[in-house]
């Protein structure tokens, strides 16, 4: 698998209600060991933030000058554990942080290692 420099904090907060850093570290380094490697290929890093600093997005794959990386944001994940009983939110935790990984990895795997072109527009087909 992977090693964790895959894997970038920047988080500021500590996450207590949860677990603390080390319950969401554990979250995301376990979802991303479930990724074939072949779909990381070409992928700088996985970044942990603590919000989307343009909205309410849960993560985002991005490619620019600084190269291929996945964003995801850990508040919206926690708020949603925090929502549930207490003894079920390591796992809403855990399914929450995966789905977005495996979403925005799906992205980088369609729109880098596929090629995968835009949808074109169809014709109407009335005129």
């Amino acid at each position: 698998m992977p090693d964790s420099a895959y894997i970038r904090w920047e988080l500021e907060g500590d996450y207590a209600e949860i677990g603390g850093l080390a319950a969401l570290q554990e979250a995301v380094e376990d979802a991303r060991d479930h990724i074939p490697r072949e779909h990381l290929r070409h992928l700088d890093a996985i970044v942990i933030h603590d919000r989307d600093p343009k909205g309410r997005a849960l993560g985002v794959w991005r490619q620019d000058s600084r190269g291929m990386a996945i964003e995801l944001y850990a508040e919206p994940h926690v708020e949603q554990a925090m929502r549930v009983p207490p003894s079920v939110r390591p796992f809403v935790l855990r399914l929450y942080l995966a789905h977005t990984l495996f979403h925005e990895v799906g992205h980088h795997v369609t729109l880098h290692l596929n090629r995968r072109a835009a949808p074109r527009r169809k014709r109407n087909q009335v005129e």
